[in-house]
């Protein structure tokens, strides 16, 4: 607040412990409403912005460990949809896993799959002849040793892998029902979680 005037850069709020000023409104302002928001007694502690007004470093952890909550029963509860589209697939989780590990032209070793898969060389064998009897893998000679296989997808292999993931990317309905402004703010937030390299969490087993 600067000569009895609110500063437009300001977040002010007001608490049972008087007003309270955020300067850093970036939560606020990412991709929203460029106009500030105004919070007093009659309206702070029912604003959502308020809760990211009051965090301290204490209540770091807590804050997050709230929001994945959050975000994991998302998780669970979309649950089904996931599912279903495995069984119209005719694929299993471990199924899955295997094909978002490998594709069509960079073939992968043995090697490289179970220390990815996280098992031991014969489950990566069994899950890789899984695979193969699905015709959506194949084993080529390595180009530079001939000891060594590649595993590569098939192109039948490719083509279930882009509509597998096709339909495990759609939204959830409830991400849809948010209104323009909370979708932008969620997408902003979550931003820097993004993660592209290839699935290499889990376990596969038989």
């Amino acid at each position: 607040m600067v000569g009895g005037a609110r500063d437009p850069d300001e977040l002010v709020g007001e608490s049972a412990a008087g007003p309270r000023v955020v300067r850093d409104a970036d939560a606020h302002l990412h991709g929203l409403d460029p106009r500030p928001i105004y919070l007093d007694s009659s309206n702070y502690w029912s604003h959502p912005i308020s809760r990211l007004c009051a965090v301290t470093a204490d209540d770091h952890a807590a804050l997050a460990a709230d929001t994945w909550r959050v975000l994991f029963d998302l998780l669970v509860r979309s649950r089904p949809e996931r599912d279903a589209v495995l069984a119209r697939l005719g694929l299993t989780p471990n199924e899955y896993k295997a094909l978002h590990s490998l594709d069509a032209e960079a073939g992968r070793t043995m090697k490289e799959l179970a220390a990815e898969w996280q098992c031991d060389a014969s489950t990566a064998t069994w899950t890789v002849d899984r695979l193969q009897r699905l015709d959506l893998a194949e084993r080529r000679v390595h180009p530079t040793d001939r000891r060594a296989r590649l595993v590569v997808l098939t192109p039948r292999g490719a083509a279930v892998r882009a509509e597998l993931l096709g339909a495990l990317h759609a939204p959830p309905a409830e991400l849809l029902e948010l209104d323009d402004a909370r979708l932008r703010a969620l997408a902003v937030a979550v931003a820097p979680l993004r993660h592209d390299r290839r699935m290499d969490s889990g376990t596969v087993n038989g």
